[in-house]
């Protein structure tokens, strides 16, 4: 055996093509890690520090609209005790370890280290970059020093924002974060996508070595078999020559020389029956030409590969009839060189190329060609074999491996996505719950009371988001409603509008007479801003006109390009732009995951991908017409609902109650604690909270009965939510136990109600809903699950 293996491996060594090809996919396989390593990751970082700045800038736009109001600059008298206290809430409720702000001089003029006050910022980059209006950030590692010398013992977030007033710069905040959680997170991350990477390549070059392995082994099978049937061929002529010089030196005796011809004559018919026996067994064909091309051996394979009997191919030329028209010119090139010397191009090797069956038929054929002297003249003797099955087994095999490629793809990012709608709901429900009581708070001629409602549409439509990057990685499935799409896409018309520049000109045309669809509206709203977006970077350089129109169109059995599109009434939603357009080719791929004809870091490919998938769950169809240098136009159909004559029940607003009975809350997010106990104590409960759930079991053990309700978080440390509630209920049966979580693929509603726990909701949760959750426990009125 291991002799065997060292033959292959040295056959692969020395076959040039099986060389390259081992060399190419090493070359590959470390590529594609370093690849990942020295591109994808680094874009992770860029984009880490990119949310950050972002978070800052929104802190410090609130802080702005909050201090200066109408003043021209920022000083000193700007802060009152109303405005410091406003303050302290926002650095609790932002998580920030220090704010400082400027004035534009340089001089501290509030700090939340009183100390700093009236300190003066002396640095470059104060007066060369932040001065200008740029935003300045330092990521500041754990037992480093900032820009203003002070060591810090956990990873810090230093973002300098200035505050413009009319153009002109007159402040500046300076804001701490402390980003230790998130670096590590990221940390993780990125660990992950490296062993994600190297393991790929890793099975990539196992496959490749596999494959090689098995070429190198099928070669050396066939130069053995080639050299078996030489030396049956040289065995042949040595016994005709031994015969012959018989025949000589017994020509003395003529009865015996009569004999011994006889008997020569039987050997050789037996001889060649036994050839021709060998021959016809043989699964290759097996074809010998003469010294003027033309066929002079013709075995059973050769009839069943190439169509043709043996009486229609002998004493024919063999090119004219098997070999296609694109080989000739190179066979006649050398064909005088093979009869001066019998040396050929093709002489000796194994080549991978095309033949011709009696029908006309092409298919790829291995040639193994070898040559013969017979009476002074040189013939050729040529070994084929249709390889028609293998190439077809070695396409599906290369087809199996892109889908497994595509597979880790989507599990990765199926992975990301639901980190991301963990930490991103449980930042959400902050927002959401605050903006809801701020909204309560503030009265209605207050200025602030639509720029609150603003924000809490904002928030809601992150909320969307989330459950969008939920449904991308299968993760989370849409609810259906009746519903008409003119506000949605009006919505998302007036969202596009802001976004894209005035020298593209949006057209619509959304006819009211539409009726209504079963979809989520969220799915509609992803629909039109993906087909809108495609719309606006195919006419990003030149601008354009971008025209949606939607209407109501009847389609027949006629008007049906697909099968799985019934005749019926369909809402029409149609996207088209002046761009550059697509060909043919072009539109044949766009629909495909990860295609994208756009410059690196602008698209990822999904875009259409997603509207396709989403389109198609509804029962719908897409269709593209593209013409390059014109434009292209999108038509989306969607069934109408038989019952779109009735008008669509709108819910009705019910009134928020509240109650005196005593509710446990547990959450490891201080800002999510804090807004709950809020919210909750604003309508009359009484609340004890706790940021551990191992203090909240010990307080729950030390008096069960105090407590009506549990309301606990599902991800938190040493004991998650459902350990929690599991033990809880092992002190009391009867606690009545709300379990919450921004996203756990372990955690489902079924699986909640089977541990005990009364009802399962997930962040970010509005005060409406959780209010209403938190009643219907309390009642038992809670509807089966």
């Amino acid at each position: 055996m291991g002799t065997k293996t060292s033959q292959i491996v040295s056959n692969i060594l020395k076959t040039p093509l099986l060389r390259n090809l081992l060399i190419t996919s090493l070359l590959i396989s470390l590529i594609f890690p370093l690849y990942g390593v020295f591109a994808i990751i680094p874009s992770f970082s860029s984009q880490f520090i990119k949310i950050t700045e972002e978070e800052a800038e929104r802190t410090a736009s609130y802080l702005k609209d909050l201090i200066i109001k109408d003043k021209a600059e920022l000083i000193k008298d700007s802060f009152s005790k109303e405005i410091v206290h406003e303050i302290e809430i926002i650095k609790q409720a932002f998580v920030l370890e220090k704010l400082k702000i400027f004035s534009k001089q340089g001089e501290i003029i509030f700090s939340t280290a009183p100390k700093d006050i009236g300190k003066k910022n002396k640095h470059d980059y104060f007066y060369n970059i932040v001065a200008k209006g740029n935003v300045y950030t330092k990521i500041v590692n754990k037992n480093t020093r900032t820009l203003e010398g002070r060591m810090v013992t956990a990873d810090v977030g230093e973002i300098y924002v200035p505050v413009l007033s009319s153009g002109s710069f007159i402040g500046a905040f300076e804001i701490y974060y402390d980003i230790t959680h998130r670096k590590n997170e990221l940390d993780n991350l990125l660990v992950h996508i490296r062993l994600i990477l190297f393991g790929i390549a890793s099975v990539l070059m196992l496959i490749v070595l596999l494959i090689l392995f098995k070429a190198s082994e099928n070669i050396l099978e066939r130069k053995q078999a080639e050299r078996s049937l030489q030396k049956a061929h040289d065995n042949l002529e040595n016994m005709i020559k031994e015969r012959t010089s018989d025949l000589k030196q017994s020509n003395k005796k003529l009865l015996n020389e009569i004999n011994e011809r006889r008997q020569i004559g039987d050997s050789l018919i037996e001889s060649e029956e036994r050839f021709r026996s060998i021959s016809d067994s043989a699964q290759d064909a097996i074809i010998m030409m003469n010294h003027i091309g033309e066929i002079t051996y013709w075995n059973k394979s050769a009839e069943n590969i190439f169509q043709y009997k043996s009486h229609e191919v002998l004493n024919k030329d063999l090119h004219a009839l098997l070999v296609p028209q694109k080989y000739h010119h190179s066979f006649n090139k050398g064909f005088g060189k093979f009869l001066t010397t019998g040396e050929g191009y093709a002489i000796g090797k194994i080549l991978e190329l095309w033949a011709k069956r009696k029908d006309g038929q092409k298919f790829p054929v291995e040639l193994s060609l070898s040559s013969v002297k017979i009476k002074g003249l040189w013939n050729a003797i040529g070994i084929i074999r249709d390889i028609s099955t293998r190439k077809k087994d070695e396409k599906d095999k290369k087809k199996l491996e892109s889908q497994l490629v595509q597979a880790q793809k989507m599990q990765a990012m199926g992975i990301l996505a639901g980190g991301i709608a963990h930490d991103f709901n449980n930042i959400l429900f902050p927002v959401l719950g605050n903006t809801e009581m701020l909204i309560m708070d503030v009265p209605e001629d207050s200025p602030f009371k639509e720029r609150l409602k603003e924000i809490y549409t904002a928030a809601q439509r992150a909320k969307d988001l989330v459950k969008q990057i939920l449904t991308f990685s299968r993760q989370e499935n849409h609810e259906l409603f009746l519903m008409k799409m003119q506000p949605i896409i009006k919505e998302a018309l007036k969202l596009i509008r802001s976004t894209i520049p005035s020298t593209i000109e949006i057209k619509q045309d959304i006819s009211a007479d539409c009726g209504v669809i079963k979809a989520d509206p969220t799915q509609i709203h992803q629909i039109v801003m993906n087909l809108t977006t495609n719309a606006f970077h195919a006419m990003e350089e030149s601008g354009g006109e971008l025209k949606v129109k939607l209407e109501q169109i009847n389609l027949d059995q006629v008007d049906i390009i697909t099968q799985d599109v019934k005749p019926g009434v369909y809402i029409c939603l149609t996207v088209a732009d002046t761009g550059t357009g697509m060909d043919k080719d072009l539109i044949k791929k766009i629909f495909d995951p990860f295609f994208t004809t756009k410059e690196k870091g602008k698209s990822a490919g999904m875009g259409l991908s997603v509207v396709h998938g989403i389109v198609k769950g509804l029962g719908g169809i897409v269709q593209v017409f593209s013409e390059p240098g014109i434009g292209s136009e999108f038509k989306v159909y969607l069934p109408q609902e038989n019952n779109s004559s009735k008008k669509q029940t709108l819910q009705q607003k019910e009134p928020i109650q509240g109650g005196a009975e005593q509710i446990l809350i547990v959450d490891d997010e201080e800002p999510i604690i804090t807004m709950e106990k809020e919210m909750l104590e604003l309508l009359g409960y009484k609340i004890t909270a706790f940021t551990s759930s191992l203090e909240a079991f010990e307080a729950f053990r030390a008096n069960p009965d105090k407590f009506d309700l549990i309301i606990t978080d599902m991800t938190m440390p040493f004991m998650p939510g459902d350990k929690l509630a599991s033990e809880l209920m092992k002190i009391r049966p009867d606690i009545p136990i709300l379990l919450c979580t921004g996203f756990s693929k372990t955690m489902s509603k079924e699986k909640a109600a089977s541990l005990g726990i009364k009802d399962f909701l997930i962040k970010p949760i509005v005060m409406k809903d959780l209010t209403k959750k938190v009643r219907q426990v309390l009642d038992g009125n809670l509807s089966p699950t």
